[in-house]
């Protein structure tokens, strides 16, 4: 009976490892995704700007204004 009791333990830890197994690898193929959206959405964001300082004599308020809220930014961090 205590040979059962632990071959019964054994195949229920092994089942466990096995689901813990297949869980780590769907988490990091949904992190290796969410890694290349961040760098799609960084570029997205690269070109958006890039779009913007072209604008930056169209003498259109709105844009005027952010880009000096930005450049006040950057220097404030530095």
């Amino acid at each position: 009976q205590n040979r059962l009791a632990a071959n019964k333990c054994r195949a229920k830890s092994k089942a466990a490892a096995a689901l813990l197994e297949v869980q780590s690898r769907d988490v990091r193929v949904a992190h290796e995704k969410l890694k290349g959206t961040v760098t799609e959405l960084k570029e997205e964001v690269y070109h958006l700007k890039e779009q913007l300082f072209r604008h930056v004599d169209c003498g259109c308020t709105l844009i005027r204004d952010y880009l000096s809220y930005t450049a006040h930014q950057i220097v404030d961090d530095a």
